[in-house]
């Protein structure tokens, strides 16, 4: 009875450890960045070869120290009316019902089509569209799709994206390292004071 009792208690405690390994790998596998934001991509570009992207402005802007692009952007989306959008100079600000949840966003021009999940719900930035669709949404007309968890539509517009593209200025609060001054690149090397083959204070 004494060792039913004991092997019990080891398989209990075996699982709790299973289980909490399990638990910490979850949490420390992080998925990369074209996983999380691009999250499906049919357009020609894409099927060339599997690309990652670089570091998007919107997930740059998440960790960024500055907030006032964010504030900006997400004050333009506040400002509008229920299953409306409006292009400004950075991005596209929509705004959806109370009642709409939007997980996604999916755009499909011509030949593009993609679907990304938005950091911040409300706004989306133009640099991001344009690197993930390889410059190819700059000046087109495009038609978004605003879906949720289960990538049902809840609703859809179409938009007309600016030709010239505009970044805004992100301070990552990183220093900037500054390069030397031309006058403080070093010079040639000092005469030594004693020369091999020349005895101190014999002249040649």
């Amino acid at each position: 009875m004494t060792l039913r009792r004991a092997m019990s208690a080891i398989t209990a405690i075996i699982a709790i450890i299973v289980v909490m390994c399990t638990t910490v790998l979850a949490a420390t596998v992080q998925p990369t960045v074209a996983e999380v934001e691009v999250t499906y991509n049919n357009s020609e570009a894409s099927k060339v070869a599997t690309k990652k992207y670089p570091k998007s402005m919107q997930k740059q802007l998440l960790e960024s120290k500055d907030n006032k692009e964010v504030a900006r952007a997400l004050e333009v989306a506040k400002s509008l009316k229920a299953n409306t959008v409006k292009v400004d100079s950075y991005g596209i600000a929509w705004k959806s019902a109370d009642t709409e949840k939007v997980a996604k966003v999916r755009v499909k021009a011509g030949n593009i089509d993609f679907q990304w999940t938005p950091i911040f719900v409300g706004y989306t930035w133009i640099a991001d569209l344009s690197m993930w669709s390889n410059k190819g949404l700059l000046g087109k007309e495009a038609t978004l799709y605003f879906l949720d968890k289960k990538g049902t539509v809840l609703w859809s517009t179409t938009v007309v994206l600016p030709k010239e593209l505009k970044v805004p200025e992100v301070n990552t609060g990183k220093e900037e390292i500054v390069p030397p001054c031309p006058n403080m690149a070093p010079t040639s090397a000092a005469k030594e004071a004693v020369e091999i083959g020349v005895a101190p204070g014999e002249y040649k």
